[in-house]
């Protein structure tokens, strides 16, 4: 994978049910990121954002996420994936928000 990583806890709802979750990110030489869930609700997903030009002032985002369906999350598949593709529109929302709205601001 290389590049930096990073490691943290999260809390989400997603159908009624509380997730906790601790995940190792990592932002990869070419900027793209891959989150990998190791510990929690949803141990052993990984999502990962690709990030390529697209055109003068935009940028085309693509998002891989891949999660193991057992138990609870087998029967109510759908629901979950519904929930999950929720949760990453208002993620991807909130971040357009903050790059248009506000302005982008790169690190020092």
């Amino acid at each position: 994978m290389g590049g930096e990583s990073v490691r943290f806890r999260q809390q989400a709802s997603r159908i009624g049910m509380k997730q906790l979750d601790e995940i190792v990110r990592t932002r990869r030489p070419d900027g793209s990121l891959d989150s990998e869930i190791v510990d929690g609700t949803n141990n052993g997903s990984r999502l990962t954002q690709t990030f390529a030009p697209e055109g003068g002032d935009a940028t085309r985002i693509t998002l891989t996420f891949r999660m193991p369906a057992t138990g609870v999350k087998r029967l109510l598949k759908p629901q979950f994936a519904a929930a999950i593709r929720k949760t990453l529109v208002d993620a991807l929302e909130e971040d357009r928000f903050g790059l248009e709205v506000r302005g982008y601001r790169p690190a020092a």
